[in-house]
């Protein structure tokens, strides 16, 4: 997806919105922190399976694939909001696939640090206007 840096599987994208101080005020706090981890725990247990569907969907899905693209021939040119233009199916499948395999491995190596948010340029609450200017 091409929204801000949601494109790399690199990041903790939502934790360091502006509107999200609510989500850094809550991983400040130990348990919900663990819980998280807890709960990835769980689906990151899934990511192969997960690979798996994407592989058997795109399986399926490949004569209806076929008639889309004789219709809107679009598998050479960007349309937002894809991040990439592959020039073929397989090759979206791939990308997914590839993404979806390496934000696992990102989230495996970070997530024991998720509560340590950089300090917060926006501020802590909903009624702060940001940070103030020199």
């Amino acid at each position: 997806m091409d929204y801000e840096s949601s494109r790399y599987p690199e990041g903790w994208y939502v934790r360091d919105m502006r509107w999200a101080w609510y989500l850094r005020a809550l991983l400040r706090q130990p348990a919900f922190a663990e819980m998280v981890r807890q709960r990835w725990a769980v689906l990151g247990a899934q990511v192969p399976q997960l690979l798996g569907y994407v592989r058997a969907a795109a399986g399926a899905l490949d004569e209806a694939q076929r008639r889309n693209f004789v219709r809107w021939p679009i598998l050479e040119q960007y349309v937002w909001p894809n991040s990439v233009v592959t020039g073929s199916y397989a090759g979206e499948v791939d990308f997914l696939r590839d993404w979806l395999y390496r934000r696992a491995q990102w989230i495996d190596d970070n997530i024991p640090w998720i509560e340590q948010t950089s300090d917060d340029p926006y501020g802590g609450g909903p009624s702060d206007s940001g940070p103030a200017d020199d």
